[in-house]
């Protein structure tokens, strides 16, 4: 609750039901202009306004309420460049920087905030007044939320006190109800759109700051002259644990527990290395002989013994004297073939002439 000063040396402060009342006098007006008061609407006996003579006077104050914020969308950003960590060693860890923005705004369906100054002027007949304010809709109805801080006084004549009023869609008046034994008669009720109300400040960030947490873990941030909650984090992972692999990752962020989109990054491992030879082992054996090489030029064992001594043929055994000399190929072995044959032959014709004769 804010409150007027108007001589603070000679002023009479009282402790009343609902706040600090202070009373008004005349060097107040002539230091500060009287701000525009509201229209009475209604019957209310104690309204005070242009055209009302009753003793409760209501105008907007000079100074207006910023109007109410809540944390907006959160911004996720990955702050590291490159995003992606290549051809790194396997299990190894990967670390990264990301930052967390949340703007402050005013939601669309955040309702009007008023500060007016209710003063008790006291006019012909000086009345007290014990009253509760709330807004109420164009027929006297109360609103829900449309609630004044403090929202009860009783002033005395001469004394003024300075309310803040939600005013949710709908709301028309405000509206003071007599407390008491008479509880809810109208004392006055004030036209809130009879005046333009001043300018609101500017807005602020909530007093409260957003719960933010990074794969499980809380985060701090500053506030700044914007009205942005900022903090920066470091997300680390490991890396695959066998060669040639990749994975994707992405810290799990949540704001006032809602899930918010962070961009991811690739992690690939290096190729497995190229096997070396082993310096122990012995030389690769070379490829086989190729087919055996042909007869031998000269005679075998066999073939230079006297034929005296050579041991019988047997057929088809490699070695023999039969054999042996039938083996023999080329042009050496052949001529020799030929004059034995002719040697024979003509033995045989020689003897077959002895007998004739």
């Amino acid at each position: 609750m804010r409150l007027r000063h108007p001589l603070a040396a000679a002023a009479t402060v009282a402790l009343m039901a609902g706040g600090v009342l202070l009373p008004a006098t005349a060097a107040t007006a002539a230091t500060a202009p009287e701000p525009p008061s509201l229209s009475c609407v209604g019957t209310g006996h104690q309204c005070g306004g242009p055209g009302r003579s009753g003793s409760l006077v209501a105008s907007y104050t000079a100074d207006q309420p910023a109007p109410e914020t809540a944390w907006g969308t959160p911004q996720v950003e990955l702050l590291s460049s490159p995003a992606d960590a290549l051809d790194v060693e396997p299990s190894s860890t990967v670390t990264r920087s990301y930052r967390v923005t949340v703007p402050s705004q005013v939601p669309a369906t955040a309702p009007r905030q008023a500060s007016l100054l209710i003063k008790n002027s006291g006019g012909i007949f000086p009345l007290s007044a014990d009253m509760r304010l709330h807004v109420t809709n164009d027929q006297g109805a109360e609103l829900p939320g449309g609630t004044c801080t403090p929202a009860e006084h009783q002033l005395a004549p001469g004394q003024e006190v300075t309310v803040t009023c939600t005013v949710p869609e709908g709301g028309a008046r405000l509206t003071a109800f007599r407390r008491g034994g008479y509880g809810g008669e109208n004392l006055a009720a004030w036209n809130l759109g009879s005046q333009a109300q001043p300018a609101a400040a500017d807005p602020v960030a909530p007093t409260t700051a957003p719960v933010v947490t990074v794969d499980g873990q809380p985060v701090t941030g500053t506030v700044d002259e914007d009205g942005t909650w900022t903090a920066e984090v470091e997300v680390t992972r490991e890396a695959p644990a066998t060669h040639g692999a990749e994975a994707t990752y992405a810290p799990e962020v949540l704001v006032d527990g809602t899930p918010a989109t962070a961009p991811s990054f690739r992690v690939t491992t290096k190729a497995a290395p190229a096997p070396t030879a082993d310096p122990t082992a012995g030389p690769t054996a070379g490829p086989t002989a190729g087919p055996t090489a042909g007869p031998t030029a000269g005679p075998t064992s066999s073939q230079a013994a006297p034929s005296g001594s050579a041991a019988p043929s047997q057929p088809g055994r490699p070695g023999s004297a039969a054999s042996g000399s039938l083996a023999r190929t080329g042009a050496p072995g052949l001529g020799a073939l030929v004059a034995a044959l002719g040697l024979t032959g003509a033995g045989a014709l020689a003897l077959k002439r002895t007998r004739r004769a």
